[in-house]
């Protein structure tokens, strides 16, 4: 059987925090080399248990991925930022970033054991007895005078429905479209045109809370887009007399077309005709 084994040298929180602005701040000195130097030095003191680093310039010259040589020109440099203190060096910032984590760290998990406690209780809290409930007194419902004025047959249903088969103009469906100023005839009409087209529609727009509001707002569409029917009354009538014109006017050009007299004449005595 396999085992995973946990690295002893893993880091305590593996994601170093690295304030990119601040960082640059301080770092524009730097020669690339320098940067990727300072770099690696930041990540090891971040993985040590203490977070830092030991006075040794073999092992420091390793972690930065340099000879020994190269390391001992750019160490005063890279070292500049560091705090040499009983043989370990240390990094102000990096150690003040360190105990932030570990702080945060505590709280996290402070706040999850007393969720987790929390949870625990409520998962092992006795089962209240049943007969709790069976001899609970039933609290009477208080009913206000709005809502007793209300009878449950009058309540709009929470649900929509379709149209009732045997739906018909109700008193205050025919005052409304009177209000609006149909005449009874009209209103008979309008009235099957909406019955019509609601038993023969389907899907969910099918469906109303409210028929009387829907009635309302089909009358309003029907004045919308066809005028009110004092309009079209109006535009009925101007319709014959244009009709009556037009009617005229072939009629002229007919007899105008087989006769032989001037035009003035004819008109003449085709109008005292």
């Amino acid at each position: 059987m396999h085992i995973e084994r946990k690295d002893k040298n893993m880091a305590q929180f593996p994601a170093i925090p690295i304030w990119t602005d601040a960082y640059l701040a301080d770092t524009r000195h730097l020669t690339t080399i320098e940067h990727g130097a300072y770099l690696l030095l930041l990540i090891i003191a971040w993985r040590s248990p203490d977070c830092d680093l030991p006075d040794d310039d073999k092992i420091l010259a390793r972690y930065a991925g340099l000879t020994k040589g190269q390391w001992m020109r750019i160490k005063p440099t890279i070292m500049a930022a560091w705090n040499l203190e009983n043989g370990r060096w240390t990094q102000k910032r990096l150690q003040k970033e360190l105990a932030f984590v570990k702080q945060k760290s505590s709280s996290n998990k402070r706040n999850a054991d007393a969720r987790w406690l929390k949870t625990k209780e409520t998962t092992n809290a006795p089962a209240m007895p049943s007969q709790c409930q069976v001899d609970a007194p039933t609290p009477t419902p208080i009913l206000t005078p709005k809502s007793n004025s209300i009878s449950a047959s009058k309540a709009a249903p929470k649900r929509g429905s379709r149209i009732a088969d045997d739906w018909t103009l109700n008193e205050s469906n025919i005052q409304h479209a009177q209000e609006k100023g149909y005449s009874d005839a009209e209103i008979r009409s309008v009235g099957q045109e909406f019955y019509d087209y609601w038993t023969a529609a389907t899907g969910r727009n099918a469906t109303a809370r409210d028929w009387n509001a829907k009635w309302r707002t089909w009358v309003s569409n029907d004045i919308k887009f066809n005028g009110t029917p004092e309009q079209r009354k109006i535009n009925d009538r101007n319709k014959q007399g244009n009709q009556g014109v037009i009617e005229t006017g072939i009629k002229v050009a007919a007899q105008l077309r087989d006769d032989d007299r001037g035009m003035s004449e004819f008109l003449r005595d085709f109008i005292d005709s």
